[in-house]
């Protein structure tokens, strides 16, 4: 069997949308590339950015509720994070029923059109010129998730490649609500502290993503041998986000997580005393009611 042949490709799958053919998505994403590196910044060469606050806001709630309901899908099959650690063979290997490998395909299916979906941010940051933003990094990571997804659902959609997707949504939730919060500015001067962490989150997810590769290209495990294709791309993103923490934040790394000790200190303390106010001033208003509500009770009681 030769690592992609396309009579061999999935045959659940092939009448859905985007999978009759390479070229939808391969167009969709010349398309994105067309727009973010040429007709966008032409676009917006003489004129001034975007106020698009609000639709960054909706877009980030558009995505975590995405995330959200995926992981809620999958652990409806069955999966548990112990699947990144183990090889788990493909439907055909164990005999899934057919609605089970049919759930199996579709909702990595439908996690290539939230992924693709992802294309948007890239498009806001050339609005708003951000140009910096637009880094091959960046880039790269946007077309090459959603492009692999595709290749595993049309050759394969076994249990192994949605614990990649699975995993990764779940990273996702913890971004996009980093992204969320770091639109409020009164919130920026925590959220700018979180970004170190942020990254490190994803490098670490990398890594994880990596093993649970390998472990699919052990000799005794059955999964799809695309998975070589994922383990390369997977190392070139860790080289690439490695090389981006280190430039950005490992030298200030210690001083801003003292730093950010210290504001929440601030923080937190104020929060408290605000909260201890608000409770003394609370239970003096329930003991001045209850005490009134004594009082009238027992005017009503003499008056009978």
């Amino acid at each position: 069997m030769s690592l992609i042949s396309w009579d061999e490709r999935n045959s659940i799958i092939r009448s859905w949308a985007f999978t009759s053919s390479p070229y939808p998505i391969i167009s969709v994403s010349l398309i994105y590339l067309w727009i973010v590196f040429r007709a966008g910044p032409n676009f917006m060469k003489n004129r001034r950015p975007f106020d698009l606050t609000l639709a960054t806001r909706l877009y980030n709630i558009f995505q975590i509720a995405g995330c959200l309901f995926f992981n809620v899908q999958a652990f409806k099959l069955g999966f548990s994070f112990y699947e990144i650690w183990k090889c788990t063979d493909e439907p055909k290997y164990i005999g899934y029923s057919d609605e089970f490998e049919m759930k199996l395909n579709y909702y990595q299916w439908w996690y290539i059109f939230l992924r693709m979906s992802e294309f948007l941010e890239t498009i806001f940051f050339v609005l708003r010129k951000k140009f910096n933003q637009v880094s091959i990094l960046h880039v790269y990571h946007h077309i090459s998730i959603p492009f692999l997804l595709w290749i595993f659902l049309m050759y394969s959609g076994g249990r192994m490649e949605l614990c990649l997707a699975i995993f990764n949504s779940h990273v996702h939730v913890i971004m996009y609500g980093y992204y969320f919060l770091s639109s409020f500015h009164k919130l920026q001067k925590y959220t700018n502290l979180l970004k170190p962490l942020i990254t490190a989150i994803q490098i670490l997810q990398l890594f994880i993503l990596f093993i649970h590769c390998v472990i699919a290209l052990l000799p005794g495990c059955h999964a799809s041998r695309l998975f070589v294709l994922q383990a390369i791309n997977l190392g070139l993103l860790i080289f690439m986000f490695l090389k981006f923490y280190f430039e950005n934040y490992l030298s200030n790394s210690a001083d801003a997580f003292f730093k950010f000790l210290h504001n929440e200190y601030i923080f937190f303390s104020f929060y408290a005393q605000q909260c201890l106010k608000f409770y003394v001033y609370l239970v003096k208003r329930i003991k001045s009611f209850v005490i009134n509500s004594l009082r009238t009770a027992n005017l009503l009681e003499s008056k009978d």
